[in-house]
């Protein structure tokens, strides 16, 4: 089995501005609800890989080189902690690296223990302005004791946040998981981030998938309890939902930014990454924060028309390179339905215009991917004889309405756009 490095940010891709992740070795801070510890345990680093990528990347093809030569924002990482036992030692010269060749850098951490301390204090002092991600689920240290029992303490992350801020960083919290049992009252906590200076909060529930649950050790389920894995089920439970809409509703009313990935308001949550990455990645809540100014707020039932074209003029522009990946990995089978492949039998590459043109116009792809996976958004359509047929633009790509009330399916019936 091949180690882990540097390879495209595919599992948020159009939803966050990273274009690539780093991934390393198995995470020691071991939270016995990670997903990424428990669907690879045996995860493991491949530095020679990583060094060389790094090292070599200005004259590399791949699509790793091609979007470091295009100095998309690397994450540093949403699937292992790179200031952890198991890591920090290792990281320390790749990040070096990074810095020596101006490869900007994301974060995603819950800090670091005191022996790799002084690593992710060099790292906060030495490294140019960036976005930070520090998770904060709890403000009980029993209750992360409990959950998250070899991760750092809560009192240390509060400090590593008010440590980020003062070296210039900006820093953004993630209360993911949020559940009523473990931060029952969330005021406190989210007062406490928005006096230290923090921009905003991402909040999702917890859930436990069937393959998820089916990985879990005896040990993680004890901690976690039966009960609460029954309760928060496959989508997270009603109450911890509620919980999150209204944790939501009061970070917003004092003045943070807020996100997760089921909001479809407006948010200002990205925007620091516009202004401390030369290229972030495209992401769909650029559309939203652009256009629904343009509706009336008296009017519930208005709706806004949206062409490629227009949305393409608002979204971060895609890295020059072969764009077929994201649709091959989201739905290989009805990828290879859709294209035609070429005489030798393989499948075409897709240029960026390519892609828009397929994630656009195409049902699944849109739904997947693009903006019909909000329920903000639906293809203008009319009904003929039982037959939903789209309607298109000017260059034949269809029309996509938006009403902040949202749509009931995919398809939105709007005769009068005929």
């Amino acid at each position: 089995m091949s180690g882990d490095g540097i390879r495209p940010y595919a599992g948020e891709f159009l939803v966050s501005p990273a274009g690539l992740e780093l991934s390393m070795n198995w995470c020691g801070h071991a939270c016995t609800y990670c997903f990424a510890n428990w669907f690879k345990p045996d995860r493991r680093a491949d530095i020679r890989g990583i060094v060389g990528l790094l090292a070599e990347h200005h004259k590399r093809r791949s699509r790793e080189a091609r979007l470091l030569q295009a100095r998309v924002p690397m994450l540093v990482s949403n699937h292992v902690d790179p200031f952890a036992g198991t890591n920090a030692v290792q990281f320390e010269p790749i990040w070096e690296m990074c810095v020596e060749l101006s490869i900007p850098l994301a974060w995603q951490t819950r800090g670091a223990h005191k022996a790799h301390r002084p690593i992710l204090e060099r790292v906060v002092r030495e490294t140019p302005r960036s976005v930070w991600y520090i998770s904060i689920p709890m403000l009980d240290d029993d209750v992360r004791r409990q959950v998250e029992p070899h991760a750092p303490s809560i009192g240390s992350r509060l400090e590593l946040v008010q440590q980020l801020i003062e070296a210039g960083h900006v820093v953004t919290v993630g209360v993911n998981p949020l559940t009523v049992d473990w931060l029952p009252k969330f005021e406190p906590l989210l007062d406490q981030l928005k006096a230290a200076g923090v921009w905003g909060v991402w909040i999702q529930v917890p859930y436990f998938s069937k393959s998820f649950k089916g990985n879990l050790d005896d040990k993680a389920r004890s901690r976690l309890g039966e009960q609460f894995i029954r309760t928060c089920g496959e989508k997270g439970s009603k109450a911890d939902k509620a919980h999150a809409a209204a944790a939501m509703a009061y970070a917003k009313g004092i003045g943070l930014e807020v996100f997760s990935t089921e909001y479809e308001e407006p948010t200002r949550f990205f925007d620091p990454w516009h202004e401390v990455y030369e290229r972030p990645m495209p992401y769909w809540h650029q559309l939203v924060n652009e256009i629904d100014p343009g509706l009336d707020d008296a009017d519930e039932d208005e709706y806004l028309v949206i062409t490629r074209e227009h949305a393409q003029s608002i979204l971060s522009p895609l890295p020059e390179l072969d764009w077929s990946e994201p649709l091959r990995h989201k739905r290989a089978k009805h990828y290879r339905a859709i294209v035609t492949p070429l005489p030798d039998g393989r499948l075409p590459k897709q240029t960026a215009n390519s892609f828009w043109d397929i994630m656009w116009n195409d049902d699944l792809f849109c739904k997947s991917l693009g903006p019909t996976s909000f329920r903000r958004f639906a293809h203008a359509s009319i009904v003929e004889d039982d037959t939903i047929i789209p309607l298109l633009d000017e260059n034949g790509d269809r029309l996509i309405v938006y009403r902040r009330q949202g749509w009931r399916y995919t398809f939105a019936e709007t005769p009068e756009l005929a």
